[in-house]
């Protein structure tokens, strides 16, 4: 499942604005990959060419 599919599926549960949702989905799908809920290892996990701390910084704000 992408991250575009998600997004869609939740948009439809949630009133959230769009970069809301896609950081939500991302965070679900990297949950999946790494298996874990450190915030650091699923900053690894997320498909973004932004940095690993923007990403950790991102999550923890979320």
């Amino acid at each position: 499942m992408s991250i575009t599919e998600l997004s869609d599926i939740l948009n439809g549960y949630f009133s959230w604005n769009k970069s809301r949702i896609e950081c939500f989905a991302t965070m679900l799908i990297s949950l999946i990959k790494v298996r874990t809920v450190n915030l650091t290892e699923i900053a690894c996990g997320f498909s973004s060419p932004a940095k690993q701390d923007s990403r950790y910084t991102r999550i923890k704000r979320f």
